[in-house]
Protein backbone atom coordinates (compact mmCIF):
# COMPACT_ATOMS: atom_id res chain seq x y z
CA UNK A 1 0.00 0.00 0.00
CA UNK A 2 0.90 3.50 -0.83
CA UNK A 3 2.50 5.19 2.64
CA UNK A 4 0.97 8.33 4.24
CA UNK A 5 0.78 10.50 7.40
CA UNK A 6 -2.61 8.29 7.79
CA UNK A 7 -1.91 5.25 9.90
CA UNK A 8 -2.12 1.87 8.03
CA UNK A 9 -5.90 0.98 9.58
CA UNK A 10 -7.38 4.21 8.19
CA UNK A 11 -6.05 3.68 4.49
CA UNK A 12 -7.19 -0.10 4.55
CA UNK A 13 -10.68 1.02 6.11
CA UNK A 14 -11.19 3.89 3.27
CA UNK A 15 -9.70 1.11 1.09
CA UNK A 16 -12.61 -1.65 1.85
CA UNK A 17 -15.27 0.99 2.29
CA UNK A 18 -14.59 2.29 -1.54
CA UNK A 19 -15.21 -1.12 -2.33
CA UNK A 20 -18.13 -1.40 -0.95
CA UNK A 21 -19.90 1.83 -2.28
CA UNK A 22 -18.30 0.66 -5.58
CA UNK A 23 -20.15 -2.64 -5.14
CA UNK A 24 -17.53 -5.35 -5.31
CA UNK A 25 -18.96 -6.36 -1.49
CA UNK A 26 -22.84 -6.11 -1.85
CA UNK A 27 -25.37 -5.71 1.15
CA UNK A 28 -25.65 -9.06 2.83
CA UNK A 29 -21.82 -10.44 1.70
CA UNK A 30 -19.33 -11.35 4.07
CA UNK A 31 -16.03 -9.67 4.01
CA UNK A 32 -13.51 -12.02 3.85
CA UNK A 33 -11.90 -13.47 6.91
CA UNK A 34 -9.21 -11.36 8.65
CA UNK A 35 -6.76 -13.93 7.80
CA UNK A 36 -7.24 -13.18 4.12
CA UNK A 37 -7.16 -9.77 4.63
CA UNK A 38 -3.75 -9.18 6.44
CA UNK A 39 -2.14 -11.30 3.88
CA UNK A 40 -4.11 -8.95 0.82
CA UNK A 41 -2.70 -6.03 2.59
CA UNK A 42 0.56 -7.32 4.00
CA UNK A 43 -0.47 -5.48 7.66
CA UNK A 44 -0.76 -7.41 11.39
CA UNK A 45 -4.36 -8.80 12.66
CA UNK A 46 -4.57 -6.20 14.93
CA UNK A 47 -4.57 -3.56 11.99
CA UNK A 48 -6.98 -5.45 10.16
CA UNK A 49 -9.43 -5.46 13.24
CA UNK A 50 -8.95 -1.99 13.87
CA UNK A 51 -10.07 -1.26 9.74
CA UNK A 52 -13.16 -3.42 10.33
CA UNK A 53 -13.82 -1.49 14.06
CA UNK A 54 -14.26 1.69 11.69
CA UNK A 55 -16.10 -0.07 9.07
CA UNK A 56 -18.82 -0.77 11.56
CA UNK A 57 -18.35 2.51 13.39
CA UNK A 58 -19.77 4.04 9.90
CA UNK A 59 -22.50 1.74 9.22
CA UNK A 60 -20.78 -0.17 6.52
CA UNK A 61 -20.79 -3.46 7.95
CA UNK A 62 -22.21 -5.64 11.47
CA UNK A 63 -19.85 -7.94 12.52
CA UNK A 64 -21.64 -11.05 13.84
CA UNK A 65 -20.58 -13.85 16.68
CA UNK A 66 -19.27 -16.45 14.92
CA UNK A 67 -19.95 -15.59 11.19
CA UNK A 68 -17.67 -12.61 10.35
CA UNK A 69 -18.23 -9.53 8.72
CA UNK A 70 -21.54 -8.83 6.92
CA UNK A 71 -21.58 -5.67 5.28
CA UNK A 72 -24.98 -3.69 6.09
CA UNK A 73 -24.26 -0.74 3.36
CA UNK A 74 -26.79 0.51 1.29
CA UNK A 75 -26.64 2.83 -1.32
CA UNK A 76 -30.73 3.64 -1.03
CA UNK A 77 -30.56 4.34 2.96
CA UNK A 78 -29.64 7.77 3.68
CA UNK A 79 -28.79 8.53 7.54
CA UNK A 80 -28.21 11.70 9.05
CA UNK A 81 -26.68 12.36 12.38
CA UNK A 82 -28.61 15.15 14.31
CA UNK A 83 -27.05 16.97 17.17
CA UNK A 84 -28.34 19.89 19.37
CA UNK A 85 -28.14 21.88 16.63
CA UNK A 86 -31.03 22.67 14.27
CA UNK A 87 -30.19 22.60 10.17
CA UNK A 88 -32.46 22.94 7.20
CA UNK A 89 -32.30 19.69 4.88
CA UNK A 90 -30.22 21.81 2.44
CA UNK A 91 -27.56 22.23 5.45
CA UNK A 92 -27.96 18.80 6.34
CA UNK A 93 -28.20 17.14 2.81
CA UNK A 94 -25.29 19.75 1.94
CA UNK A 95 -23.07 17.74 4.21
CA UNK A 96 -23.34 14.40 1.90
CA UNK A 97 -22.69 16.31 -1.49
CA UNK A 98 -26.77 16.22 -2.16
CA UNK A 99 -29.41 19.07 -2.89
CA UNK A 100 -33.23 18.70 -1.60
CA UNK A 101 -35.57 19.36 -4.47
CA UNK A 102 -38.74 20.71 -3.47
CA UNK A 103 -42.26 20.14 -4.46
CA UNK A 104 -44.81 22.86 -2.88
CA UNK A 105 -48.45 20.99 -3.45
CA UNK A 106 -50.41 23.48 -1.15
CA UNK A 107 -49.70 27.11 -0.70
CA UNK A 108 -52.80 28.72 0.86
CA UNK A 109 -53.53 31.94 3.59
CA UNK A 110 -55.87 29.85 6.12
CA UNK A 111 -57.63 30.46 9.15
CA UNK A 112 -55.13 29.37 11.66
CA UNK A 113 -57.03 26.27 13.46
CA UNK A 114 -57.63 26.48 16.79
CA UNK A 115 -55.35 23.76 18.08
CA UNK A 116 -52.46 25.80 16.21
CA UNK A 117 -53.02 28.77 17.73
CA UNK A 118 -53.39 27.49 21.11
CA UNK A 119 -49.93 25.92 19.95
CA UNK A 120 -48.43 28.60 18.26
CA UNK A 121 -50.13 31.24 21.54
CA UNK A 122 -51.90 33.21 18.67
CA UNK A 123 -53.61 35.81 19.97
CA UNK A 124 -57.55 35.91 18.38
CA UNK A 125 -56.94 38.72 16.17
CA UNK A 126 -53.73 37.16 14.57
CA UNK A 127 -55.45 33.82 13.46
CA UNK A 128 -54.55 34.08 9.56
CA UNK A 129 -51.50 31.80 8.81
CA UNK A 130 -49.92 30.24 5.45
CA UNK A 131 -50.31 27.01 5.17
CA UNK A 132 -48.65 24.77 2.73
CA UNK A 133 -47.97 21.01 1.98
CA UNK A 134 -44.26 19.98 0.43
CA UNK A 135 -42.38 17.08 -0.69
CA UNK A 136 -38.74 16.99 -0.45
CA UNK A 137 -36.83 14.39 -2.18
CA UNK A 138 -32.77 14.04 -2.52
CA UNK A 139 -31.11 11.67 -5.36
CA UNK A 140 -32.58 8.61 -3.98
CA UNK A 141 -36.30 10.03 -4.20
CA UNK A 142 -38.96 11.49 -2.05
CA UNK A 143 -38.50 10.85 2.06
CA UNK A 144 -40.28 13.32 3.74
CA UNK A 145 -44.02 14.97 3.56
CA UNK A 146 -44.20 18.14 5.29
CA UNK A 147 -47.37 20.14 6.27
CA UNK A 148 -46.76 23.59 8.26
CA UNK A 149 -48.34 26.66 9.27
CA UNK A 150 -46.24 30.07 9.10
CA UNK A 151 -48.68 32.98 11.03
CA UNK A 152 -49.51 35.80 8.32
CA UNK A 153 -48.13 38.28 11.67
CA UNK A 154 -44.42 36.83 10.98
CA UNK A 155 -44.30 36.06 7.59
CA UNK A 156 -46.52 38.55 5.63
CA UNK A 157 -44.17 38.25 2.10
CA UNK A 158 -44.15 34.29 1.93
CA UNK A 159 -44.98 33.02 -1.32
CA UNK A 160 -44.62 29.35 -2.84
CA UNK A 161 -41.15 30.30 -4.24
CA UNK A 162 -39.56 31.08 -0.65
CA UNK A 163 -41.36 27.12 -0.37
CA UNK A 164 -39.52 25.31 -3.43
CA UNK A 165 -35.96 26.61 -1.72
CA UNK A 166 -34.39 26.36 1.70
CA UNK A 167 -37.42 28.03 4.17
CA UNK A 168 -34.79 28.53 6.27
CA UNK A 169 -32.64 30.55 4.08
CA UNK A 170 -36.76 32.49 3.45
CA UNK A 171 -36.70 33.12 7.59
CA UNK A 172 -33.31 34.31 8.60
CA UNK A 173 -32.33 36.36 5.51
CA UNK A 174 -35.76 37.66 3.81
CA UNK A 175 -37.92 37.52 7.12
CA UNK A 176 -35.37 38.38 9.74
CA UNK A 177 -36.10 36.07 12.31
CA UNK A 178 -33.27 34.26 14.51
CA UNK A 179 -34.24 31.10 14.93
CA UNK A 180 -33.26 30.29 19.33
CA UNK A 181 -34.76 26.50 19.49
CA UNK A 182 -37.46 24.06 18.83
CA UNK A 183 -39.97 21.73 20.48
CA UNK A 184 -39.75 17.97 18.80
CA UNK A 185 -42.29 15.56 19.33
CA UNK A 186 -41.47 12.15 17.59
CA UNK A 187 -43.97 9.64 17.19
CA UNK A 188 -44.37 6.28 15.10
CA UNK A 189 -47.35 6.50 12.69
CA UNK A 190 -48.84 4.31 9.99
CA UNK A 191 -48.70 5.55 6.66
CA UNK A 192 -52.14 6.44 4.86
CA UNK A 193 -52.85 6.13 0.88
CA UNK A 194 -52.10 9.80 0.27
CA UNK A 195 -48.46 9.28 2.24
CA UNK A 196 -47.88 6.23 0.53
CA UNK A 197 -48.11 7.84 -2.98
CA UNK A 198 -46.43 10.54 -1.85
CA UNK A 199 -43.30 9.13 -0.57
CA UNK A 200 -43.46 6.55 -3.53
CA UNK A 201 -44.45 3.51 -0.70
CA UNK A 202 -45.35 0.13 -2.72
CA UNK A 203 -47.28 -0.55 0.50
CA UNK A 204 -48.25 0.47 4.03
CA UNK A 205 -45.61 0.76 6.43
CA UNK A 206 -44.18 2.83 9.91
CA UNK A 207 -43.40 6.07 9.17
CA UNK A 208 -41.33 8.87 11.61
CA UNK A 209 -43.35 11.80 12.11
CA UNK A 210 -41.77 15.08 13.44
CA UNK A 211 -43.81 17.45 14.80
CA UNK A 212 -42.29 20.44 16.00
CA UNK A 213 -42.66 24.35 16.73
CA UNK A 214 -40.17 26.82 16.25
CA UNK A 215 -38.98 29.77 18.46
CA UNK A 216 -37.25 32.75 17.67
CA UNK A 217 -34.52 34.47 19.99
CA UNK A 218 -37.76 36.59 21.19
CA UNK A 219 -39.00 33.89 22.43
CA UNK A 220 -41.72 33.80 20.06
CA UNK A 221 -43.42 30.55 18.68
CA UNK A 222 -43.06 31.66 15.16
CA UNK A 223 -44.23 28.51 12.81
CA UNK A 224 -45.59 24.67 13.34
CA UNK A 225 -44.64 21.76 10.83
CA UNK A 226 -44.98 18.46 10.77
CA UNK A 227 -42.50 16.22 8.51
CA UNK A 228 -43.24 12.26 7.32
CA UNK A 229 -40.32 10.64 7.29
CA UNK A 230 -39.85 7.37 5.13
CA UNK A 231 -36.95 5.81 7.18
CA UNK A 232 -35.57 3.69 4.42
CA UNK A 233 -33.71 6.62 2.99
CA UNK A 234 -33.62 9.01 5.75
CA UNK A 235 -32.80 8.25 9.56
CA UNK A 236 -32.60 11.05 12.52
CA UNK A 237 -29.88 9.96 14.65
CA UNK A 238 -29.84 12.46 17.84
CA UNK A 239 -27.36 13.53 20.17
CA UNK A 240 -28.15 14.56 23.36
CA UNK A 241 -26.17 15.79 26.11
CA UNK A 242 -26.42 15.16 30.10
CA UNK A 243 -25.15 18.86 31.10
CA UNK A 244 -25.57 21.68 29.61
CA UNK A 245 -22.64 22.79 27.45
CA UNK A 246 -20.11 26.00 28.31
Amino acid sequence: MKKNSEPLYVCIARNLSSSIEDGQFKRGDKLPKELQLTKQFHVSRVTVRQAIQILAEKGYIKKVQGSGSHVIYSPSRFQLDRSAQIQSYSEELKQFGQTPQYSVLIYELVNTPTVICNKLELLSGDIRSYYYERVVSNENGPFVFERGYMPFQYFPSLTVQHLESSKTDYIEHVAHITVDHSHQVLRAVMSDGRAMKLLNLKESKPLMEDEHITFSTAGKAVFYTSSLFDTDIYQANFVKFRHSLG
